[in-house]
């Protein structure tokens, strides 16, 4: 049995830390995120995620750097913002926020669309990030989950949907 089918519906299952849809419930689901600018749009994210205290501010200027670097928008209305380092320090488990912008924002993606929902990717270590990024990449190329997207549904209703496609992931053995 896998983990997706062990853990469908318990919040409190002790899943791998690269289990998307378990970091996609402790960072949460919000909808009509603010911001005039990528940089309030992303701050307004951070403070969003389960990074607290003395480590915001820390976190959020990291992430400001790095989408200065180079942008997270990754197409398709959809980008993933990640800093560069781990949140060791910030004793942060893996979490994926999810938020759907009030207005969409030009994010300078690859594909020059803008951005609506953003994935906000935080994690203690490379291998966590990696396989979280790649689950999420996995998704993301399904079409109908692009445009499931675009509908803004609810919590239950995205988890239930990125719980069908992250078993699939599971069934093909990545």
């Amino acid at each position: 049995m896998s983990i997706s089918q062990t853990c469908q519906d318990d919040p409190e299952c002790p899943a791998p830390a690269h289990n998307l849809v378990q970091a996609m419930r402790r960072g949460g689901v919000f909808k009509d995120v603010e911001g005039g600018t990528v940089d309030e749009a992303l701050t307004q994210a951070a403070s969003l995620s389960p990074v607290a205290g003395d480590h915001l501010q820390a976190f959020t200027q990291q992430l400001l750097e790095r989408e200065r670097l180079c942008s997270t928008g990754q197409g398709k209305g959809v980008a993933i913002p990640h800093v560069r380092s781990q949140t060791e320090d910030a004793g942060a488990e893996a979490s994926v926020t999810t938020c759907f912008l009030k207005e969409p924002l030009d994010f300078n993606a690859i594909d020059g669309k803008p951005v609506t929902t953003l994935f906000l990717l935080i994690s203690p270590s490379v291998d966590v990030h990696l396989r979280l990024l790649s689950r999420l990449a996995f998704c993301l190329r399904d079409d109908s989950f692009v445009e499931f997207l675009n509908q803004r549904p609810t919590s239950d209703d995205l988890l239930g949907k990125v719980q069908e496609l992250e078993a699939k992931v599971a069934d093909s053995g990545l």
